[in-house]
């Protein structure tokens, strides 16, 4: 299921996501794995490796494994990339299945003073 995250650029952002197995659309046990969260531009996604990254993740640790919940949580620093419309997707370790896929939409803030 193609999912949309909006995310203001240099604040923390954290959600909850829910890994599903691509070809039964049923949630993937993800106990003891690795979830691989990825942001790259649009065309950029048929890279054969994942360097051309604006965003990524190793989640390890998941708050409902058993169905498919882990939380994705990003720093200020990892949100403060150019404001923008990107790709994003998620691949389990050990599986050839990607996941779950959508657009990042990074959105610039208004304010910028901080005191």
């Amino acid at each position: 299921m193609a999912t949309e995250l909006r995310i203001k650029r240099g604040t923390i952002y954290t959600a909850t996501l829910t890994i599903t197995n691509s070809v039964t659309g049923l949630p993937y046990d993800i106990t003891g794995k690795t979830v691989f969260f990825t942001v790259k531009k649009p065309g950029e996604h048929n890279a054969t490796d994942d360097s051309t990254y604006i965003i990524k993740k190793d989640l390890t640790t998941h708050s409902d494994p058993t169905s498919g919940n882990t939380t994705l949580s990003l720093t200020a620093t990892d949100t403060l990339v150019n404001a923008g419309t990107y790709v994003w997707d998620c691949k389990v370790s050990g599986t050839n299945l990607n996941t779950d896929s959508g657009i990042c939409i990074i959105e610039d803030t208004v304010t910028k003073r901080t005191s």
